[in-house]
């Protein structure tokens, strides 16, 4: 599909490592120590403190963009496929 996948988290590189090398994945989780990236894409309520599961997707050439999000974002891994294909 030629697509590059990176994580965002507002969890420390060191909670990265570790879960990258527990679940043996190899993509890079960038760290959103200032919750900017949570706020402004719906996956941060800090006044509820609540964090949700989601996605970005983008496309560089068309400039499109999209967002979902969804807690289960996981188990749909198809359908997140099929939006990135539209892309």
């Amino acid at each position: 599909m030629g697509v590059t996948v990176y994580a965002i988290s507002p969890s420390s590189p060191q909670e990265h490592e570790m879960f990258l090398m527990q679940n043996d994945i190899h993509f890079e989780i960038f760290t959103d120590l200032n919750y900017e990236f949570g706020e402004n894409f719906g996956f941060l309520d800090l006044e509820n403190n609540s964090i949700f599961r989601g996605y970005v997707g983008a496309n560089p050439t068309s400039e499109q963009l999209v967002v979902e999000v969804d807690y289960l974002v996981g188990q749909g891994i198809e359908q997140v496929f099929e939006v990135m294909e539209e892309l």
